[in-house]
C-alpha cells in the first residue's frame, strides 16, 4: 500500500512491520504526548485508494476502533459501533481521535470517538465494549451460504495497476464463475469471499479493526451489482454515491482476518436519493462473525423525457 505526503503523520514514522498485513499499518494510532490522554493520532499516512478522491472511509472506522481500544481494559472488546461520516478530511495532515469515556460499567463500557483536524470534526463514532468471555456456543445465527472453496487460492505478487491490484483485501467471486457485473443479483444479493492481503500479527485488537475497515470495502459502490437495472451498465446512471452512517455489530472477537471470510452484501431499500445496504460476514466454518448496516446517498441520471 502506498500512502499520502510527509507530513501527514504527527510523529515520524516508523519502518512498517514486516509481521504485519499491509492493512494493519494505517489503522495504527498512538497517543498524543501532550494535552488529553485520551487523544490519538495516525502512527503512518492516511491511504487513498488509486483514482479515490478521498481518505477511504474503512480507515477512519479501523483507527476508531483502535482509538477506543486503548482506552478500554484489555478483557474488553468491541461489540458495536455507530459510525456517522461527515465530510472528507485532508489526507496530507495528521487526523486527530479525540475519544470520550461515555461509560464504565462491570461487563460493558461506551466510547464516543470523533476524528477531526483543526477543530473540524470528520467522523464520529459510539462504540461498546463488552466483557471477554471464554468461546461460547452459538444460540442461533444466520445461516451460511453453501460454503465453496474453489478458487481461493492466493496469487503470487505482480504488477500494481488497478485498484484491485492494491487493495488491501483480497476478494474472489462467489460462486466462482460469477461475475457481478454481467451475473444479474438474486434478490439485490451478492456474496464474495476476501480475506486481508497478507498474513496479519496476532494481535486481536488490530483484527478488530481490519474488520471493522473490511466492512466499509466495496459495501456502498457494490449497488451498481445490486441494482443493475437502476444502475444502468457499468454503473453508468450513477452521479454520486457516498456513505451517510455505518452500523457494525461484531460478534467473534477471535475471528482472523488472514483466513477467507465469506461475504453477503444486500440492498433492501432505495429511494429519495437514498439505498440502505445490509451485509453478512461468515467465517469460513461458517460461523456469523459481523453484521453491519449502511445508509448512504445516491445520484442516478435522471431519465429523458
Amino acid at each position: 500500500m502506498s500512502f499520502s505526503g510527509t507530513n501527514a503523520t504527527l510523529y515520524p514514522p516508523p519502518p512498517t512491520n514486516s509481521s504485519c498485513a499491509p492493512i494493519e499499518h494505517p489503522l495504527m494510532v498512538t497517543r498524543v504526548l501532550t494535552g488529553d490522554p485520551d487523544v490519538f493520532t495516525n502512527v503512518y499516512p492516511l491511504w487513498t485508494p488509486p483514482l479515490g478522491r478521498a481518505l477511504f472511509g474503512g480507515i477512519l472506522i479501523g483507527a476508531a476502533v483502535s482509538a477506543a481500544q486503548q482506552t478500554v481494559a484489555p478483557e474488553f472488546v468491541i461489540s458495536h459501533m455507530h459510525c456517522t461520516f461527515l465530510a472528507a478530511p485532508d489526507t496530507n495532515k495528521p487526523l486527530y481521535y479525540h475519544v470520550s469515556r461515555s461509560s464504565d460499567q462491570r461487563s460493558v463500557a461506551s466510547r464516543d470517538v470523533k476524528a477531526a483536524q483543526g477543530g473540524t470534526i470528520f467522523f464520529s463514532a459510539q462504540c461498546s465494549f463488552s466483557l471477554a468471555g471464554r468461546p461460547s456456543p452459538v444460540i442461533h445465527h444466520a445461516k451460511v451460504p453453501e460454503l465453496d472453496k474453489q478458487g481461493l487460492e492466493v496469487p503470487p505478487p505482480g504488477p500494481k495497476t488497478t485498484r484491485e491490484d492494491v487493495d488491501p483485501f483480497y476478494w474472489r467471486d462467489y460462486p466462482p464463475t460469477q461475475d457481478p457485473s454481467t451475473t444479474p443479483s438474486v434478490n439485490n444479493t451478492l456474496h464474495s469471499w476476501a480475506r486481508s492481503r497478507g498474513n496479519m500479527s496476532d494481535s486481536q485488537t488490530s483484527h478488530m479493526a481490519v474488520l471493522g475497515c473490511l466492512t466499509d470495502s466495496w459495501f456502498l459502490s457494490g449497488f451498481p451489482d445490486m441494482s443493475p437495472t437502476a444502475a444502468g451498465p457499468g454503473g453508468k446512471n450513477i452521479r454520486f454515491m457516498i456513505s451517510l452512517n455505518h452500523t457494525i455489530w461484531f460478534h467473534d472477537p477471535y475471528v482472523r482476518l488472514d483466513d477467507w471470510l465469506l461475504v453477503r452484501k444486500a440492498s433492501s431499500w432505495a429511494a429519495e436519493g437514498r439505498c440502505l445496504l445490509e451485509q453478512q460476514i461468515w467465517d469460513s466454518k461458517g460461523k456469523l462473525v459481523v453484521t453491519c448496516v449502511q445508509e448512504g446517498v445516491l445520484r442516478l441520471a435522471q431519465p429523458k423525457i
